[in-house]
């Protein structure tokens, strides 16, 4: 299991690399895409990282907010970074014609 992923460049700072987080080799920077599409959990459902920290996050997609809650479900860890984060799931409205 990897260790640390961000969703943001908040990990790119002089204070994280003297931590010892380095971006390629414990840490890994996903897109919200990257979760909506599956990228927190390998083919066989395990989580691929043990701790994930989200910027500011505020729309999320279904698909989305239930990978974060399968997520701490099996162990995982969520740092928020913003006291906004998933408010809302975003919503198309029909057309009307």
């Amino acid at each position: 299991m990897a260790g640390v992923i961000a969703t943001d460049c908040t990990l790119l700072s002089l204070q994280t690399r003297k931590a010892g987080i380095v971006l390629g080799n414990n840490t890994w920077i996903l897109s919200d895409i990257d979760v909506n599409n599956g990228a927190l959990f390998d083919s066989k459902g395990l989580r691929r990282f043990d701790v994930i920290i989200l910027g500011f996050t505020e729309y999320v997609t279904q698909k989305e907010y239930f990978a974060y809650k399968r997520f701490v479900a099996s162990g995982g860890h969520i740092l928020f970074l913003s006291a906004c984060n998933l408010l809302r799931f975003p919503t198309t409205q029909p057309q009307k014609r």
